[in-house]
């Protein structure tokens, strides 16, 4: 089964940060959707951003001095609003912080007032519920991604058997609303264990890689020349939110 990734961040302070984000996936042959190149869809932005994180396996989190555009309904971003239902539908979930000691920021990026309060103490929940990663500048977060990455996508391959899936419906209920959409999430997933896993080279390929694309982040650097024309994996669909 593929594997789909959902990036998700502000847009206008983190730009480059998600191109070499997106870059950096694409060094070891992944695709992405990004919702700023969608079109004209049915739903509103916030239906769809939460769709794409159900149609999901892996969240990557992005955050830096801004907290975004918020909903009126919620009251939250929707940089959280995505973290939260990634969380109700237990995705693997990696989490990048900037590092507010050494990552330059022009002072129109910092958000004040409510908005810094909100910032705050969404970045507090992040660090209390995961280990999170700092990153200095934009190479440093395309190469931790890479790496984690690659990692996660080799944990994909080992799926939890039908027992462990319907607990993790369970738990998920018990401190998350099971709404419609995450109901039909959690259905297939427990059906997806009756068919009969498939051993892929993707794994492989993407371990032999890990360390060259890693270094690929940062075009023209002796070693990544090296691994130029090297075999690549198959290609995984990718999504990103960015608000």
């Amino acid at each position: 089964m593929k594997q789909t990734i959902f990036v998700s961040s502000t847009f206008i302070d983190l730009e480059v940060h998600r191109r070499l984000v997106r870059d950096a996936i694409a060094r070891l042959e992944l695709t992405f959707k990004a919702m700023e190149f969608f079109g004209a869809l049915p739903d509103t932005p916030k239906a769809e951003c939460l769709r794409l994180v159900r149609a999901s396996n892996i969240f990557v989190g992005i955050i830096g001095m801004r907290y975004g555009f918020v909903d009126p309904n919620d009251g939250k971003s929707m940089t959280q609003l995505e973290y939260e239902e990634a969380q109700a539908i237990r995705l693997p979930t990696l989490m990048y912080l900037i590092d507010e000691e050494h990552h330059p920021v022009l002072p129109k990026f910092v958000d004040t007032g409510a908005g810094a309060e909100k910032l705050l103490a969404f970045k507090g929940q992040l660090k209390t519920a995961h280990v999170v990663n700092s990153f200095s500048s934009p190479e440093d977060l395309a190469a931790k991604v890479t790496q984690d990455v690659v990692r996660f996508v080799g944990a994909m391959e080992k799926a939890p058997g039908a027992q462990v899936l319907p607990q993790l419906a369970t738990t998920a209920t018990r401190m998350h609303r099971l709404t419609p959409p995450r109901f039909t999430f959690l259905k297939g997933k427990v059906a997806g264990t009756c068919e009969q896993p498939r051993i892929s080279r993707r794994h492989q390929l993407l371990r032999r890689w890990s360390h060259e694309q890693v270094t690929e982040v940062l075009p023209g650097s002796p070693r990544a020349r090296r691994s130029h024309g090297a075999g690549a994996p198959s290609r995984l669909p990718v999504a990103v939110g960015s608000h």
